[in-house]
């Protein structure tokens, strides 16, 4: 499948990449990867959990280790793995619960764990966010061409289906994602980047901002519209912190 070579070769750079530009290569996996694709060994291995084993990987071998481990969010990130263990005794399908909440467990503190590996100064977070909206560029210009046509792009990859979901008439653009709301979300949480990046990177700024807003848009859901108000509202409020 063409999905999992892509895959596969973004696999390969992220073991071999110099620890800067491991992030980009994750993000890579993650948003340019259909989120459908993966490899069924027993669970459902997900584009994001399979770049997140490699990554831990990679540190192991490298010897890529936090700073200042472990600091009160690390705690706090340990402690919510047994909550979700124990919720899933309050569903009528334990077995598949504790899967599902094992699976979201990994994608969570693998995903926190390796950016503590590989984010540790100002620098390296306004790399990893120039990285972010250099890929959601490509990703918004075929979203909008998926919004006007209602053929996904990403289903010559596989994991997605090839016709959108409409509404009132509309087409909402789903992208590499499993859904328009998810894909618009995901947009919407790195306004805030954008920001960052505003007066060292204007340039890449303003176009990763009109990225967003393009792909916020071609989804078509209120959700990532809230939450791109809320980003602001936080960005707002910052001063009055103290």
């Amino acid at each position: 499948m063409p999905s999992q070579a892509l895959l596969a070769a973004i696999v390969v750079a992220l073991l071999a990449v110099p620890r800067k530009y491991a992030p980009a290569a994750f993000f890579a996996g993650i948003l340019l990867v259909p989120m459908g694709e993966g490899i069924n060994v027993g669970v459902n291995l997900q584009p994001l959990r399979i770049v997140i084993i490699f990554g831990l990987l990679r540190a192991l071998m490298r010897g890529e280790f936090p700073a200042a481990f472990p600091l009160k969010a690390d705690k706090l990130m340990l402690g919510m793995v047994p909550i979700l263990v124990f919720a899933s005794f309050f569903y009528p399908s334990v077995s598949g619960a504790l899967i599902y909440r094992l699976g979201s467990s990994l994608d969570m503190i693998g995903t926190y764990y390796l950016f503590r590996c590989w984010c540790w100064t100002i620098e390296e977070l306004e790399f990893l966010a120039a990285s972010l909206l250099l890929l959601f560029i490509p990703i918004a210009v075929m979203m909008t061409f998926e919004r006007a046509s209602g053929r996904d792009f990403w289903a010559l990859l596989g994991g997605v289906p090839l016709s959108d979901a409409v509404r009132q008439g509309k087409f909402r653009a789903r992208g590499p994602f499993a859904n328009p709301i998810t894909g618009g979300t995901i947009a919407a949480v790195c306004v805030p980047y954008a920001v960052l990046l505003w007066r060292q990177r204007p340039r890449l700024a303003k176009f990763g901002l009109f990225a967003i807003a393009l792909i916020v848009f071609d989804c078509a859901s209120s959700g990532p519209i809230l939450t791109v108000a809320a980003g602001l509202g936080a960005l707002y409020f910052w001063k009055y912190r103290r």
